[in-house]
């Protein structure tokens, strides 16, 4: 990176204050892989609340006729770009922080193919922010979350333009299907689709999670297709997934199911 012109002792002062706070937080994530949910969510607000106020800050620099080119300058925009992707490393905790880590991946990619970004394709690479390992802390987003989805129970998104979990949580509402039960099984859907995404090019089908994943949602799929066709008590006496012990239904979704099971059962005595 081009170090001619003297950067200004306030820019400085910023730039090294939040330099030190983004290695603190990329030394808690990596010395931390199973940080508990919580803490991964209070450092991804604080990342997103830094994101804002070096957004704030690179903006009036702007507004003060600052060339985008000066060093200090592609400094802010180094931060920017690490502090997202920072946030998106620990953005899989719910809905609402996920969706908040698609936007900040998708803001960005459109900020460095911008005409704004001065950030050379080489100081990309040597600041590891090049696309491949972008691309890489996305794909690495969408897997993570995808194990959220069927290991956690968590909620339904706030956000109802949401289709990939609302596409599938309408229509089974609207055939009866509980809202808690509707709710395990959108996400369960959403699960796979986000963990095929996440292997990009390559092949998902020889993947654990993946096929655990594609299993659960298989056997949603024929359950739905037995409780219509008013076949629930012979499909559930007769699966062996939901005879084990360990699947990925969760307990009060499998509770859920295992109450109409024997209701339909004691119509019969």
């Amino acid at each position: 990176m081009d170090t001619r012109n003297p950067i200004p002792k306030q820019n400085i002062s910023f730039i090294s204050t939040y330099n030190k706070n983004l290695l603190k937080f990329q030394k808690d994530i990596e010395n931390q892989p199973e940080m508990a949910e919580e803490t991964r969510r209070e450092i991804n607000k604080k990342l997103r609340s830094a994101i804002k106020e070096i957004t704030e800050f690179y903006g009036k620099k702007i507004e003060n006729g600052i060339n985008p080119a000066a060093v200090a300058m592609k400094n802010l925009q180094l931060l920017r770009i690490k502090y997202s992707l920072t946030a998106i490393k620990c953005g899989d905790t719910d809905w609402e922080a996920f969706q908040i880590s698609e936007f900040l991946h998708r803001n960005i990619d459109d900020f460095i193919k911008s005409s704004h970004c001065t950030l050379t394709l080489d100081e990309q690479t040597t600041q590891r922010i090049d696309s491949t390992l972008r691309n890489t802390v996305w794909l690495s987003c969408l897997y993570n979350f995808s194990r959220e989805l069927v290991y956690q129970n968590i909620d339904a998104p706030q956000n109802r333009e949401n289709k990939l979990f609302y596409g599938v949580f309408t229509r089974l509402r609207t055939t009866g299907v509980p809202g808690s039960l509707a709710c395990v099984i959108a996400n369960a859907q959403a699960a796979l689709t986000l963990c095929r995404l996440s292997f990009g090019e390559e092949c998902a089908q020889q993947d654990a999670l993946y096929c655990d994943v594609k299993e659960v949602v298989e056997f949603y799929d024929d359950y739905l297709q037995a409780r219509q066709s008013g076949e629930e008590v012979s499909f559930l006496m007769q699966n062996a997934y939901f005879k084990r012990d360990k699947t990925l239904i969760p307990a009060d979704a499998k509770h859920n199911i295992a109450v109409g099971y024997y209701e339909k059962v004691t119509e019969y005595l």
